[in-house]
């Protein structure tokens, strides 16, 4: 018995062994595997100096290019005023950057290990340590960074000098945080005095560089610079009748043909206010598909700082990136989108100059009529009031029907001044007395049915927001946002005459509309209406003692706090969001520097908006009317409409970022909102006064 029990262990034993041996055997054999797969990652950005959005497209004309290509552009968005260097900076980082410090030709050589030199640039660490200090917290190197702590390595060649004159591009996006890169400027540049800036990039010499790089690691970024666009872009085109585009051509479709992650991204573009880019990361031979941007959340535009984590996001399992590829790309279509982009951002100035200058005079106009106090203003003016006050409707409509202009801008703005005189005559005549209170239902519903519809009119319009600046993406902006506000207290009249807490349900829904992460996505906006909703009860308070006072106050703000905080988790990522974040973990400086940001903002803009001279008309004007003017013929419910409105511009001045524009817009339309009734009041004692029996005295003899 003893026996069998020992053969026992002794099978089990050597059972064991057997087993032991075979998983050593099987991790041997698996975990390498696995490993070398994971780690055999390669990428190539061929950034293109100069590359204009116009030879962009030529290039995607060669459809076995576009195969498989993901086709869009880059917003040239920084922290500073506009400058190549700044632009790198940006792209390197993933975050807005600026320097004065530093030019493109300040790069140093230094040592070397074979074809590889080290480059270093003097001053970056006060270039570094300015950006992490600034209201951004930007990192400029974290690109390089990033892919070295996910094991890559990050190399460049070429450069785009003209002549003597010393310009790279590439050692700013592949720097790390010390300011050093790695590469070869002259590697894949031949000396060539027959081209353009005497260099030209050398095909054959940059593929032998990218295998050289691949053959001996197992994970690379490399980035090469085709300097031959930028040199004949400011050299040759007078000169050089061939130009440099197919040999870019045929080098991306030899590059393509490796069926590794393959990018194409512009730099210092000479006149477009965005950057070509296209990326080949998937399916190499599928039909071409339209670039979406999670930071913009549209399709076509990116952001320049969402190409530091779309490169990143190459060696990085599980990581979502900024940019993917949307839905199949009509490459035309793609074309008049971003055109219309570019169109909008040349136009804009001029376009909201006009339009502001014409709301002045119609803002003066009124106030002359009203002030003959013995006369009724013709039909003509009650309908050029309620032609401003349909204004901002146009500038929905118009973009909702037919999207960006591509070319003729006064054509497009010629049909939104037709579309406004249109719907303004024809409610002024059909609902003369009910034509404030239309409009402003109409206007609400219609940016809130587009802000349920993703704010593609808004996007679109004049009034929207412009994607090249990036000052805003996505929700209602603030030159909508005043119409928004006005026209909503407008819209509560009706309710305020019979019943005031029956408001109630209808200015939750304006906060929600207004500060919903996946709507209006406004905290300014959404604050200033929410305390100019509260001065609706200001005569309820009239008596009561400071405590009561101060505890209604308390609480307004604790309520209009939490619900912001509630909407920040509606929809995706968002600046109130982020704010609460950092609220909440603590970041004090980070919130500190975004206040000062915002102030900063708000000042330049007051000082250097065209919407500056609109705000004074109409504040000039309201304080005529508030300070002077004893008596009006509006009804109560009106007058409390009126003086609510204007603290909600008061508030929308001091508590926004862009305040100046949302202000401006709001007393705009409450003014002529107060014109049309007040005209109105003014014809109905006409009639009444016509109306009513006449008396007649016989003189005496």
């Amino acid at each position: 018995m003893e026996r069998d029990v020992a053969r026992l262990h002794d099978i089990t034993r050597k059972q064991g062994l057997w087993i032991f041996i075979l998983g050593v055997i099987f991790s041997l054999l698996c975990v390498p595997l696995h490993e070398a797969q994971a780690e055999e990652k390669h990428a190539v950005l061929v950034l293109v100096p100069g590359l204009s959005m116009e030879d962009y497209f030529l290039l995607l004309e060669d459809k076995k290019l576009a195969e498989g290509a993901v086709v869009g552009a880059l917003n040239r968005v920084t922290a500073g005023p506009d400058s190549p260097v700044d632009e790198m900076l940006t792209l390197s980082a993933g975050a807005r950057a600026e320097t004065s410090q530093v030019s493109l030709g300040d790069w140093m050589k230094g040592a070397s290990e074979g074809e590889v030199f080290s480059y270093h640039l003097p001053g970056f660490a006060a270039i570094h340590a300015e950006n992490e200090k600034s209201g951004y917290s930007t990192a400029p190197g974290t690109l390089s960074e990033t892919l070295r702590a996910e094991g890559a390595v990050v190399r460049f060649a070429g450069h785009s000098d003209r002549g003597g004159q010393r310009q790279s591009y590439a050692p700013f996006l592949t720097t790390d945080f010390q300011g050093r890169a790695y590469g070869s400027r002259r590697a894949v540049v031949d000396k060539d005095s027959s081209a353009p800036g005497g260099w030209r990039m050398n095909p054959q010499k940059t593929q032998g560089w990218v295998d050289n790089i691949q053959r001996h690691v197992s994970s690379s970024l490399t980035v090469v610079e085709w300097g031959d666009i930028s040199r004949f872009e400011k050299e040759g085109r007078s000169v050089f009748s061939s130009s440099p585009l197919p040999a870019l051509a045929r080098v991306l479709r030899e590059m393509k043909q490796r069926k590794q992650p393959l990018f194409l991204m512009g730099a210092d573009a000479p006149t477009d206010d965005m950057i070509p880019f296209a990326m080949w990361t998937e399916d190499y031979a599928a039909p071409a598909n339209r670039l979406f941007s999670t930071s913009t959340g549209q399709p076509y535009l990116g952001s320049s700082v969402d190409a530091a984590s779309a490169l990143a996001a190459v060696f990085s399992e599980g990581a979502d990136p900024p940019l993917t590829a949307g839905e199949t790309a009509d490459l035309q279509e793609t074309r008049e989108e971003l055109r219309g982009m570019q169109t909008i951002h040349d136009t804009r100035a001029p376009v909201l100059s006009t339009y502001i200058s014409i709301l002045i005079l119609l803002l003066a106009a009124a106030f002359l009529y009203e002030k003959k106090e013995k006369s009724v203003p013709p039909w003509w003016m009650h309908a050029a009031v309620s032609t401003g006050i349909a204004s901002p409707i146009a500038f929905v409509v118009i973009p909702s029907l037919v999207g960006r202009p591509v070319d003729n801008a006064a054509l497009y703005t010629g049909s939104v001044t037709a579309a406004a005189l249109v719907i303004g005559a024809v409610v002024s005549i059909l609902a003369r007395q009910k034509a404030p209170l239309l409009l402003s239902i109409l206007l609400t519903v219609l940016l809130s049915i587009d802000l349920l519809n993703g704010a593609y009119a808004i996007q679109r319009s004049y009034l929207g927001y412009d994607p090249l600046i990036g000052a805003r993406y996505g929700g209602i902006g603030n030159e909508l946002g005043g119409f928004f506000t006005a026209a909503a207290i407008v819209c509560l009249e009706p309710v305020l005459r019979h019943r005031k807490k029956a408001v109630l349900p209808l200015l939750l829904v304006f906060l929600i509309i207004t500060g919903s992460s996946a709507l209006g996505k406004n905290a300014g906006v959404t604050i200033a209406s929410g305390l100019m909703f509260g001065t609706l009860w200001t005569k309820e308070f009239q008596h009561a003692g400071w405590k009561k006072v101060l505890a209604a106050v308390s609480g307004g703000m604790l309520f209009l706090g939490v619900l912001l905080w509630g909407l920040s988790f509606t929809g995706g990522p968002s600046h109130i969001g982020a704010a609460f974040q950092q609220l909440l973990q603590g970041e004090w400086e980070e919130l500190r520097a975004l206040f000062v940001r915002k102030v900063e903002m708000n000042i330049k803009i007051i000082f250097h908006s065209n919407w500056t001279k609109l705000l004074i008309t109409s504040y000039a004007i309201a304080a005529f009317y508030l300070l002077i003017e004893k008596k009006t013929r509006m009804q109560p419910s009106q007058q409390m409409v009126i003086k609510a409105g204007a603290a909600g511009s008061i508030f929308l001045l001091l508590l926004n970022d862009s305040g100046a524009v949302a202000a401006a817009t709001s007393m705009f339309y409450l003014l002529c909102v107060r014109y049309a009734w007040n005209m109105e009041h003014r014809f109905a004692d006409k009639t009444r006064a016509s109306a009513s029996p006449r008396i007649n005295r016989k003189k005496p003899l």
